[in-house]
């Protein structure tokens, strides 16, 4: 979750790091500021089965669309494109993504 990956930030020692020589000091860092930035044009999930992917995705071996179950053999029809990628970034496996897709889902 972000807000875990945030606390294990060491952000005063990102600061000093980030400072132009030594001569300079980080005192404190007094605040942050997040933006978070809608996409309305931007459909997660859904594009399998409603517009069918262009070849050169499907064609491309370092694309992986997500679109049929491999267990199953079945064309996916639940809208959770998306946190099947997350879900396969995170473990570093496509396979068996389905559990960690739906709990990804649910947050």
């Amino acid at each position: 979750m972000i807000v875990d990956d945030l606390k294990a930030v060491d952000t005063l020692e990102y600061a000093r790091q980030q400072r132009p020589n030594t001569k300079w000091t980080v005192h404190s860092v007094t605040s942050t500021t997040f933006y978070l930035d809608k996409l309305p044009d931007f459909p997660i999930g859904g594009c399998c089965f409603e517009d069918h992917m262009p070849s050169y995705v499907l064609q491309n071996k370092a694309i992986v669309p997500f679109i049929i179950d491999t267990i199953h053999h079945q064309l996916y029809d639940d809208r959770l494109c998306f946190f099947r990628c997350m879900a396969a970034h995170q473990t570093g496996s496509r396979r068996c993504v389905e559990a960690r897709a739906r709990a990804l889902f649910r947050q």
